[in-house]
């Protein structure tokens, strides 16, 4: 009886790792946290998220809208400005800055990316500008959009270090 009852364990045991190995497969051993970054923003008016697929949407008062998804199940993220005003090299640069304090994630990360928008200007970001990071990188991109609500389109894209 006691064999019997021995080999049933070995039975459950066996059932149990070959019935998980396939769900641990299926999860991700990395992803991006999911961040509110302007949740508390003076002009914000809406903001929503899907749980589980990192995507968060935000509409701000001006009509401008902030898209952005967060991988889940990588590390990275991309984030896109959609804005209903047509800018000047000034603005641009500004917009950015804001932007940009909001999406990166850490304070030292922002004090080594931020500055590095002033060398560069609308015709470089329309051509894609990568910005170094603390051992990652920050791509950026303009597009002026023409027959839509909105005017400018800005793509964020952090490109983590591999891991």
């Amino acid at each position: 009886m006691g064999h019997v009852k021995r080999n049933n364990i070995i039975f459950l045991f066996v059932f149990i790792v070959f019935w998980s190995l396939p769900s641990y497969a299926e999860k991700c051993m990395v992803s991006t946290d999911m961040r509110f970054f302007m949740s508390d923003h003076p002009e914000l008016k809406t903001q929503k998220s899907i749980e589980g697929t990192g995507r968060y949407s935000v509409i701000l008062k001006n009509g401008d809208s902030i898209l952005a998804a967060f991988s889940t199940c990588d590390l990275g993220l991309s984030a896109h400005y959609f804005s209903i005003s047509q800018m000047n090299n000034a603005e641009l640069i500004k917009k950015l800055k804001i932007f940009l304090a909001r999406v990166l994630a850490s304070e030292t990360v922002k004090k080594k990316v931020l500055p590095q928008l002033d060398a560069f200007n609308m015709v470089d970001f329309k051509n894609s500008v990568t910005l170094e990071g603390s051992g990652d990188q920050h791509e950026v991109s303009i597009s002026f959009l023409s027959g839509s609500v909105y005017k400018t389109h800005i793509l964020y894209r952090w490109l983590p270090a591999e891991h």
